[in-house]
């Protein structure tokens, strides 16, 4: 049901930013008007969008560089520490609370992410203040709980540590030594899953020499031996991305066949480590499920890939995995998601706005299966009209009901205002329902408790003023007007 009911917000939040219409380039006095927006938005907001100023072509290295440096100040106060990424058993999608946070983090909008973001930009301008901010960075994860259903994500990290190497110089021995070093002390200094994820895509896709490469294969060697994760973020670990990572490095270390051979065993002892550990219990299912010769997947998957590519008969180091002996669940193990449209009040909000889009039940079998709406003069008819006007009504009215967040009611309204701009026709009361998002946006307390989840809602709200066609232009004045510098700037930002 909830897919169906999800239909009528098609294209939300992960297209926001991709979907924004293009942008003039800002001038320099233009860029410190956005820039002082900046500093009252919610620190991460507002670092985000002094890292896209910093951006802007033709700005002067100067104010690149201050722009830059006051982000990596705002980044420490990021609600935030470091993205998340969502455990293989959960679907991306925006109608769940994990789901809409994962989203939220994409654009990497954590502290880590951030600082990271402002070190790569710093390495184009200012390559001495870029590694004086690299060394104030000091990663923390949390350790992951099969209670909830995520683990962490070191990406930008990662990707920030192979820009620093591959633009380090490279031309007498000395340099190669040191850069070299660079990597092999990042990759021993690895504890935790996120990092020891990050780091092998980022190595398949370094440019790095031969010789270079076999020092760190063997350091990512060493810390795979050395490292202890948690059992969710074992899950998190055994992706078949990853899984493709590792096949890149382990060919990669065939041009020294024997340091490839040193990261198999690496990789079969990690498994055989954490296989014989207590295990989460969506993990524990599936590895039950694998044993008895049902679909492996997630973490099964992973265990019957290194079977299947990499085990040896003949060398007990490399020998297959069995996983029917495997540590027991832990209970509870199944990870906690609030799932969106599960009371009435909101499910019938959503179900009114599918009538509206796809008309009545008979004519929804026509429809619903293309996503075609209903005709525009269906849309337009006096009746349909009427029920906009009470659908219109009932949010005005709508408390939060019993069980359900704040945050959880902040985002559900939220989407019924994102799915109502994309069925109503242009027109006044699409105008009209612009303007109450916007109200509603500003007033939600959400703004300050998780300005990354707000900031898509606004995105959302800035693409749909920006495609309006009439009364466009004082559409966007009159959010202008209602003095939240947040709303603003997103407005204006290319």
């Amino acid at each position: 049901m909830f897919w169906q009911m999800m239909a009528v917000a098609v294209c939300f939040l992960p297209c926001a930013m991709a979907q924004e219409l293009a942008r003039p380039s800002l001038g320099t006095r233009e860029v410190e008007r956005l820039a002082a927006l900046a500093a009252q938005m919610p620190a991460e907001l507002g670092a985000d969008v002094l890292l896209r100023l910093a951006d802007s072509p033709g700005l002067p290295t100067r104010q690149q560089k201050a722009l830059i440096e006051q982000a990596l100040a705002f980044s420490s106060s990021a609600v935030y520490p470091v993205r998340i990424t969502l455990t293989p058993s959960v679907n991306e999608r925006s109608d769940s609370d994990i789901g809409i946070l994962h989203i939220a983090l994409k654009d990497g909008i954590d502290a880590l992410s951030l600082k990271s973001r402002a070190v790569r930009q710093l390495l184009r301008i200012s390559p001495k203040s870029a590694w004086e901010a690299f060394d104030s960075i000091s990663p923390q994860f949390p350790t992951a709980s099969c209670v909830e259903a995520y683990g962490y994500d070191a990406g930008y990290y990662w990707q920030t540590i192979r820009a620093l190497y591959e633009g380090m110089p490279m031309r007498q021995a000395r340099d190669r030594e040191s850069a070299t070093l660079f990597i092999e002390g990042a990759l021993r200094r690895t504890s935790s899953g996120p990092e020891l994820a990050a780091a092998a895509f980022s190595l398949a896709d370094i440019k790095a020499g031969s010789e270079e490469m076999r020092r760190f294969l063997l350091a990512y060697s060493s810390a795979m031996n050395a490292v202890q994760l948690d059992a969710r973020s074992l899950e998190h670990f055994s992706t078949p991305g990853l899984f493709g990572a590792l096949k890149t490095l382990v060919a990669k270390g065939h041009d020294n066949s024997a340091t490839g051979i040193i990261l198999v065993r690496a990789i079969r002892s990690f498994l055989a480590r954490h296989l014989s550990r207590p295990l989460c219990a969506e993990a524990r299912r599936d590895l039950a499920e694998a044993a008895a010769g049902r679909e492996a997947r997630n973490l099964a998957r992973f265990v019957v890939a290194f079977n299947e590519t990499f085990a040896s008969d003949v060398d007990e180091t490399r020998a297959k995995l069995d996983v029917g002996r495997v540590g027991e669940a832990i209970n509870p193990g199944a990870g906690r998601v609030v799932e969106f449209w599960t009371t009435p009040g909101l499910a019938a909000l959503m179900r009114q706005v599918r009538v509206l889009r796809y008309g009545t039940a008979s004519q929804q079998k026509e429809y619903l299966p293309t996503r075609k709406y209903l005709p525009l003069e269906e849309r337009t008819a006096a009746t349909w009209q009427r029920d906009l006007t009470d659908l219109l009504k009932q949010l005005d009215s709508s408390r939060r009901e019993e069980g359900v967040s704040e945050k959880a009611q902040f985002h559900q309204m939220a989407l019924v205002y994102t799915a109502l701009l994309a069925t109503v026709p242009p027109g006044e009361q699409r105008w009209a329902i612009l303007a109450r998002f916007a109200t509603f946006l500003r007033g939600s307390s959400i703004r300050s408790e998780s300005p990354p989840e707000w900031r898509q809602h606004v995105l959302e709200l800035v693409r749909h003023s920006r495609e309006s066609v009439e009364n466009g232009t004082e559409l966007i004045a009159e959010l202008r007007r209602l003095g939240d510098p947040s709303i603003s700037v997103l407005l204006d930002l290319p």
